[in-house]
């Protein structure tokens, strides 16, 4: 009995050193994960403390006058402000150049001055360097128009033909293709483009090929007249109407308008097609404060 009272304690001892054995290393592994999440902690804090501090140094620079850059650089006559494109305009250097009104921390983009005068709406906007000669910068300026035209008769007619289509399909007995695509009208994201008459396609073809025919024509005899930068984008020679105004400063507020008008109506235009094919809510819905009455 003495014997095994002897064992029973040294077994106790031995199961008292183990759980002490043990307590000792998870206290030792919490101590441990303790200081590796604090160090963790404090290089974090270093990291966002540089990150903001990098960031203010370069706010500031880009807010800050640049360095004049060397003399002896001087002036450069760009290549592409010659020749039919008018006469040749020098290059300033970087720090030179006024600040775009759009952009104000970036400087004006040189080729939108390569003209001999300014197109209208023109802000100083094109940090991705689109219109690198003034050929470029004549192509976008008359796809801008175009698209900004397109873009203002759609977004009157978008609205317009939820309201009305299925009253005028009544009215002539033809087929409700609003009502065929759940209140919502025809685009790439809602469908239903398969619904519109052959005959609205053939005419619309018919239409933007003359368009495009009559441009042709007016840029072609500019190149031979040797005028092309005397040309203004979207100019058809169209105005039945006699609208367009007579005095220069008239005419520059008339063009500024229909450039900012149809630049926003793109903007429409497209939240008209998102909202509705993500919502699936028509947009004479969406705003009832608009049409409820109508």
């Amino acid at each position: 009995r003495a014997r095994g009272g002897g064992a029973d304690a040294a077994r106790t001892a031995a199961a008292a050193r183990a759980r002490s054995g043990q307590a000792t290393s998870k206290l030792w592994r919490s101590r441990t994960a303790t200081t590796t999440a604090t160090a963790t902690t404090k290089m974090i804090m270093n990291m966002k403390q540089a990150a903001i501090l990098i960031a203010l140094v370069g706010t500031a620079s880009a807010f800050s006058a640049k360095a004049p850059k060397t003399a002896a650089k001087g002036l450069k006559v760009p290549a592409f402000a010659s020749g039919r494109w008018g006469a040749p305009t020098q290059k300033k250097e970087e720090s030179d150049r006024p600040a775009s009104e759009a952009v104000p921390f970036l400087t004006r983009p040189e080729a939108l001055d390569s003209l001999p005068r300014v197109l209208p709406g023109d802000y100083g906007f094109d940090p991705l360097g689109l219109a690198s000669t003034p050929e470029n910068l004549l192509n976008y300026r008359d796809a801008e128009i175009k698209h900004g035209r397109i873009a203002m008769l759609a977004a009157l007619g978008w609205p317009i033909s939820e309201l009305l289509d299925g009253k005028l399909a009544k009215m002539f007995h033809l087929t409700d293709i609003i009502a065929q695509n759940y209140g919502k009208a025809p685009s790439i994201l809602n469908g239903g483009l398969e619904k519109v008459p052959v005959g609205f396609w053939l005419v619309a073809l018919g239409f933007t090929a003359a368009i495009e025919a009559r441009q042709s024509e007016i840029i072609t005899a500019a190149d031979k007249a040797g005028k092309r930068s005397s040309y203004l984008p979207g100019d058809f020679g169209f105005d039945p109407l006699n609208v367009f105004p007579k005095d220069e400063a008239a005419r520059k507020k008339f063009l500024d308008a229909e450039t900012n008008n149809g630049r926003l109506a793109m903007l429409a235009i497209v939240g008209f097609a998102v909202q509705e094919a993500f919502t699936h809510i028509a947009v004479i819905k969406e705003t009832p404060g608009f049409f409820g009455g109508l």
